[in-house]
């Protein structure tokens, strides 16, 4: 991984990724009583105030001045509005790798945003910071976030037997990968970077 890297703007032709912001609080907070979301992440507390949306901003533009961790705010370009969020957590620097995680708000499901916010911050990742790996986990059963990796170039890994916590109890979690030499995540790129629907 490239040393010092900071985390800029990224564009695609529907979505602006920015750096979350303290007016994103209570965006953040409303969005956040989606009990989808607590269903099918392990760190997001329930009920989200607005204490937990101010705390998590603030500790991401900590982690993102260590390079331990990059955020990003998915918001619409036609309309500015926050409709998630998405990151690279666990960021190793000696090893060039970092997990990649994400949520969407319900009014954002279903449109292909996250499949187009994930592309480009894979490509962010490996051309940009230079990484050579990103992983993703996600539950069984949560195939629309398993659709996602797959569109972007990832591939399985298996099974991670009691990997992640849930409500205080150990849970299993699959676990997709994708290389910055893989050519599967390169051939996304043409399709994301003409997205028009």
């Amino acid at each position: 991984m490239k040393p010092n890297v900071r985390i800029e703007a990224l564009e695609t032709p529907r979505l602006l990724l920015r750096a979350p912001e303290l007016g994103d609080a209570r965006a953040l907070t409303d969005i956040l009583q989606d009990q989808e979301i607590h269903r099918w992440t392990t760190a997001i507390p329930n009920p989200y105030t607005m204490e937990d949306a101010r705390a998590f901003i603030e500790s991401r533009a900590d982690a993102v001045e260590t390079n331990d961790a990059f955020v990003w705010a998915i918001a619409l370009r036609d309309r500015g509005q926050v409709v998630g969020m998405m990151g690279l957590h666990d960021v190793n620097v000696d090893r060039g790798r970092a997990e990649l995680g994400y949520w969407m708000a319900e009014s954002a499901r279903g449109k292909g945003y996250a499949t187009e916010a994930a592309w480009r911050v894979l490509s962010w990742a490996f051309e940009t910071a230079e990484l050579d790996r990103i992983q993703a986990t996600y539950f069984p059963g949560n195939e629309a976030s398993a659709s996602v990796m797959r569109k972007i170039g990832m591939q399985p890994e298996g099974l991670l037997r009691s990997y992640g916590v849930k409500d205080g109890r150990l849970i299993d979690l699959y676990l997709q990968s994708v290389l910055r030499s893989d050519t599967t995540w390169m051939s996304t790129v043409d399709q994301w970077a003409s997205v028009d629907r």
